[in-house]
């Protein structure tokens, strides 16, 4: 969203503005288990009202301010009016394919980061990129199946790995991805490097070309 608005809405105001909303919900509400913060839907209709917004001139702030009042109003009808008990009557279509629509931004999200490193960045980096989300892919699911569906270990085993395995494969691979890139970015900087000899024998190159330069007042080096 960062990157969609032109650095205008990003990390700290959806940091600001979830601890306002978590505390006015927690102390007005009688509801305490709520998603108050920004989610995958809440990002995909932030920028594109910005890009729908921006080119007609439109103040993107003070509208998205509109936006977001109109919604309170509508969402504090449906609370006094307990309009929500409406929903015993009417299918769970609309949660099932909100709830997969999350899924899909999110596969979406990860995989336009991923393809984004081979045009950003190198080659290099998009394949190691792939390699790992592909690890952690298979040590995240490998570890629910083995957990939730074979019989290989103990009980208290199994749902450890269905509890944890998941959870336990990001924070794994994300360290070992911080640790790749550390040591690469130290390697290539090690590469890069000059000894002290080739430094002076530059210099020593650019003194010269200085010396000649008098016998082309005229021309560039």
């Amino acid at each position: 969203m960062f990157d969609k608005t032109d650095n205008a809405y990003g990390v700290n105001e959806v940091l600001m503005s979830s601890a306002i909303a978590g505390v006015v919900f927690g102390l007005f509400s009688g509801q305490p288990l709520c998603i108050v913060g920004v989610t995958g839907p809440i990002s995909i209709f932030s920028y594109t009202v910005y890009e729908l917004m921006t080119p007609r001139g439109t103040p993107y702030f003070p509208f998205m301010c509109w936006v977001y009042l109109w919604s309170m109003v509508f969402h504090i009808l449906i609370a006094v009016g307990n309009y929500i008990s409406f929903m015993r009557i009417i299918s769970l279509y609309s949660c099932d394919i909100f709830g997969f629509f999350i899924n899909m931004v999110y596969i979406q999200k990860g995989i336009q980061i991923l393809s984004n490193q081979f045009d950003e960045v190198d080659l290099a980096s998009g394949y190691a990129s792939v390699m790992i989300a592909l690890c952690m892919l298979i040590c995240g699911v490998g570890s629910s199946i083995l957990g939730s569906y074979l019989h290989y270990f103990k009980p208290w085993m199994r749902k450890v790995f269905a509890d944890y395995g998941v959870v336990a494969s990001v924070i794994f691979f994300t360290g070992f991805y911080t640790l790749l890139v550390v040591s690469w970015t130290a390697q290539r900087l090690h590469d890069c490097q000059s000894p002290n000899h080739f430094n002076q024998r530059s210099q020593a190159i650019v003194d010269l070309m200085d010396g000649l330069y008098i016998f082309w007042p005229g021309g560039e080096h």
